[in-house]
């Protein structure tokens, strides 16, 4: 009896309708199987590369400003210390400043990580107000890991200019 039933199924396998039977059976996995490859080899959502903080320089720095506009007020060599401050501590930047008017009011805005600062007047501290040597002071109160800009800002009183440094 056992012959006679694995006859009866192989003969029901071979026949045409079990084979298209088969035939069905094996687009189906082959449709499955490639859909699971595509699906696994579909590229995730990268996300850009969190930039790595880069180190900076310790102390005093040096600088000089070169603008192209020379009909406002110019600003030139400058000095930031220290150029790395800690958290809470004072940083101070002296900056010249000169135009053929008198210059009426430097200010300096500190762009960090999560801040901006409110504008920071500066002092004319030698020199004369036509071509002059001028300081700001403020305290460090937030991270400069990824964002590190000084934006300078010098009016006289028909004209103003302002620079962006990026610190870092």
């Amino acid at each position: 009896m056992s012959k006679k039933l694995s006859a009866s199924f192989v003969d029901r396998v071979i026949s045409p309708r079990g084979i298209k039977w088969i035939a069905v059976l094996l687009l189906v996995i082959i449709v499955l199987s490639l859909g699971r490859y595509r699906y696994v080899r579909k590229p995730a959502l990268i996300l850009p590369p969190t930039p790595t903080p880069q180190a900076i320089p310790h102390g005093k720095i040096e600088f000089t400003v070169v603008q192209s506009d020379s009909t406002v007020p110019q600003f030139g060599k400058g000095l930031i210390d220290p150029y790395d401050p800690a958290q809470g501590a004072t940083q101070t930047v002296t900056i010249t400043a000169k135009h053929s008017q008198p210059v009426t009011k430097v200010t300096a805005v500190l762009k960090t990580d999560h801040a901006v600062s409110t504008p920071v007047p500066f002092t004319l501290t030698s020199g004369t107000n036509t071509n002059g040597q001028w300081q700001g002071s403020w305290q460090i109160t937030d991270t400069y890991l990824y964002t590190y800009n000084l934006v300078l800002q010098a009016e006289s009183s028909n004209d103003s200019a302002s620079v962006e440094i990026t610190l870092r």
